[in-house]
């Protein structure tokens, strides 16, 4: 007992399967930056995978990406022509082999 309760000690523990989605939302290299950032304010979400067309992560576009470009003179400059290729964060190289996704979202 905890407090004056008593403490479940064969409680589930949750696992990852449990707690993702499993339709993720996903987005192509290709995708427009614009449509991107669509995406997040329409999803909730403050970042999205970049697959490839074999369907492996190759980068994440974030938020805070969002703001870095909006932020620069030279690349909100050229915000309709953007993809997600642009801009994204590079994935670390070991995942290649081992993360397979999806069908991205846009």
């Amino acid at each position: 007992m905890r407090g004056g309760q008593a403490v479940q000690l064969d409680a589930p523990t949750p696992t990852v399967g449990g707690l993702m989605s499993s339709d993720p939302i996903l987005i192509w290299p290709d995708a427009p930056v614009a449509d991107v950032a669509d995406l997040l304010d329409r999803s909730g979400i403050g970042g999205v995978p970049v697959v490839d067309w074999s369907g492996y992560l190759v980068g994440v576009v974030s938020r805070m990406d969002l703001l870095r470009v909006r932020e620069s003179d030279s690349l909100s400059a050229d915000w309709s022509r953007l993809c997600a290729r642009h801009i994204r964060a590079r994935r670390p190289s070991p995942c290649r082999s081992r993360c397979r996704w999806m069908t991205p979202s846009v």
